[in-house]
C-alpha cells in the first residue's frame, strides 16, 4: 500500500526510515524503498490484512491517485466482517478501481459485488493498438513509416533506424524501442537522435511491439487534431483480440487511452464490436471529483 498511519494519526507515504501502522489492522508496517519498485508499505508478516490480491503500484496508478485528495486515496471499506482497500473513494461514495494488469472474472465479480457503487479505469497502454474507433479512424501508417522508420539493406548488420516523433507525449514508442533492445545514437550531422537495432537474421521484420506503438501514436494524433476536451464523442468501436474477462463486468468501464482521453464502453459484444463514448480526462475528473 502507498499510505499508512503515523504516530500522530496522519496518512503518510513510505520512506526509508519511516515508521507507521496499517490503517485497518493497526499492525506495524515495513517501508519498502528499493530502486526498482514504487516505494510502499508492507505488512511484516507474509499475509496482508486484505484477503484480495493487489497488483504492484505503478507510475500509472500514482498518476491517477494523485488526481484526487490524499484522504480519498487507498480508503479501507468495511461491510459486515469483510474489509477491503479501495484505490479511490470519491466524496460522493463512488469507488474508482484503477486496474493496470489483467484480472480474473472472479475478481471482477467480487469487487463489483462488494463495492456496489463503483467504476473501473483500465490502462490501455498494452492494447490500445487493438482499438479501432470507427468515427475517428487514425491516419494511414505509410507516411509515418517513411518519415520515422528506415529499413537498412539486408547486407547491413543494422536492421532499422527509428526516430521518435517529438509529439509522442506518453512515451509509447520509446517504451517499445527499449523493450526490443534498440540502441540510442546521436547523429552529429543532423543534430538529431535515433534508435537502431542489430539484426538477428538477414530479412528481419519490424518488431510488432514497435508497429503497435506507432499505431497508438496515430490514434493520439487523431484525437489531438479533431477532439475538443470539453465535449463527449459517441462512436462505434472494434476491440481486436478482446480481453474477454471485461465482458463479465457489470459496472462502467473507462479505458484510459493515455492521451488525455478515456473511452467509456457502453456496449461490448463477444466479437469485440461495441459502442461507447470518448470523454476527456478533465470531464471524467469534473464528474468524479465534484
Amino acid at each position: 500500500m502507498q499510505y499508512a498511519i503515523d504516530l500522530t494519526g496522519n496518512k503518510v507515504k513510505a520512506s526509508p526510515s519511516g515508521t507507521a501502522i496499517c490503517p485497518n489492522c493497526k499492525a506495524d508496517l515495513t517501508p519498502k524503498c528499493g530502486q526498482l519498485n514504487i516505494w510502499h508499505w508492507a505488512h511484516k508478516g507474509l499475509k496482508d490484512c486484505d484477503s484480495w490480491s493487489y497488483e504492484p503500484i505503478s507510475e500509472w496508478h500514482l498518476k491517477w491517485q494523485n488526481y484526487f485528495e490524499k484522504e480519498l486515496r487507498e480508503v479501507f471499506i468495511t461491510k459486515g466482517y469483510e474489509t477491503h482497500i479501495a484505490d479511490i473513494l470519491t466524496e460522493k461514495g463512488t469507488v474508482i478501481e484503477i486496474q493496470n494488469s489483467n484480472i480474473s472474472p472472479e475478481d471482477i465479480y467480487e469487487r463489483e459485488a462488494f463495492y456496489s457503487k463503483m467504476v473501473w479505469v483500465i490502462n490501455s497502454f498494452d492494447f490500445k493498438h487493438n482499438l479501432y474507433f470507427k468515427q475517428f479512424p487514425p491516419e494511414p501508417f505509410e507516411p509515418v513509416w517513411k518519415q520515422y522508420i528506415k529499413k537498412h539493406h539486408p547486407n547491413k548488420t543494422i536492421g532499422y533506424s527509428i526516430t521518435i516523433p517529438i509529439n509522442d507525449c506518453n512515451g509509447q514508442i520509446l517504451s517499445a524501442l527499449k523493450k526490443c533492445d534498440y540502441i540510442r545514437e546521436f547523429d552529429d550531422e543532423t543534430d538529431s537522435e535515433y534508435w537502431f537495432n542489430i539484426k538477428n537474421s538477414t530479412y528481419e521484420s519490424l518488431d510488432p511491439l514497435i508497429v503497435n506503438a506507432f499505431v497508438g501514436y496515430l490514434i493520439d494524433c487523431k484525437f489531438r487534431q479533431e477532439l475538443e476536451r470539453n465535449k463527449i464523442y459517441h462512436t462505434n468501436f472494434k476491440w481486436s483480440h478482446l480481453r474477454k474477462t471485461w465482458r463479465t463486468a457489470m459496472k462502467p468501464i473507462f479505458l484510459d487511452l493515455n492521451n488525455g482521453f478515456l473511452f467509456l464502453i457502453k456496449t461490448l459484444y463477444e466479437n469485440g464490436n461495441g459502442f461507447g463514448q470518448i470523454v476527456s480526462r478533465q470531464i471524467f475528473l469534473k464528474k468524479y471529483r465534484g
